[in-house]
């Protein structure tokens, strides 16, 4: 089947997607009973949930006997997984996510030889880089556009502001006057030391050569292929892989 890397990130993303979801469910939990500050019922068996553990519940209602005078059977209640996927036994589970994870490898492999092979020409250096070091230009420059040089484009020239002071003193020094406080408007005003019209020029001329690269790498995505047989759909879901692998056990 062809793969181009644009098509092949989408599916190793998916993959992703899914390892995870089946690493979850294959946490280990030792709690027997649920948390009192929850609506779980009793027989609700934390430990089982994922089905790592089978777990039995025995009501010993027969202890009853001598203190409530009837005779009672006691109950037993078997837990195990309550999701499909818990259902699948741990082994089953592992085994999906070793299949998965060397899928993820295998077209991830190919992705990267393919993109270490294909190269563009950098618009900011003008030399000829792969197409991962071209990504990262690109992506240094945007966040020096985005995090500095927009703030800078964006501020003010002037800025001023009045405040109030004070000053305590005492109004005649020749009686038995007390201090009084006297307010006066304090100013303030700043003037921008930057030369916005550069500023603004270098801030454009960088967002059209971040364009001009992201063109020319959008191009090696989609127009690079490589031969790949997935082993899975290419829109994977745990829901088929857990009919996938029960049919398989």
């Amino acid at each position: 089947m062809k793969f181009n890397i644009k098509s092949a990130m989408d599916y190793s993303s998916k993959l992703k997607n899914v390892i995870h979801e089946v690493e979850r469910s294959l946490r280990v939990v030792t709690s027997l009973e649920g948390s009192s500050f929850s609506n779980n019922s009793i027989n609700y068996v934390p430990a089982a949930d994922d089905g790592m553990y089978k777990a039995t519940i025995t009501h010993k209602k027969s202890n009853l006997k001598s203190t409530v005078g009837r005779t009672f059977e006691d109950e037993e209640i078997k837990v195990e997984g309550s999701s499909d996927l818990a259902k699948l036994s741990p082994d089953t589970r592992l085994q999906l996510l070793n299949d998965l994870m060397i899928e993820r490898v295998n077209i991830d492999y190919l992705i990267e030889t393919t993109k270490n092979n294909s190269k563009i020409t950098d618009e900011f250096s003008g030399k000829e880089v792969t197409y991962d070091l071209g990504c990262q230009i690109n992506k240094m420059y945007r966040e020096y556009n985005q995090n500095i040089l927009r703030d800078i484009v964006e501020m003010d020239t002037e800025l001023e502001k009045t405040t109030n002071g004070k000053v305590i003193t005492v109004i005649n020094a020749d009686t038995a006057d007390k201090p009084t406080a006297f307010e006066y408007p304090i100013t303030i005003k700043a003037t921008s030391n930057v030369n916005n019209k550069a500023v603004l020029n270098k801030y454009d001329e960088i967002n059209d050569k971040c364009t001009l690269n992201s063109a020319k790498l959008s191009e090696v995505e989609i127009s690079k292929f490589f031969e790949f047989e997935p082993k899975f759909n290419l829109n994977p879901s745990v829901r088929s892989l857990i009919e996938k692998y029960k049919e398989e056990k």
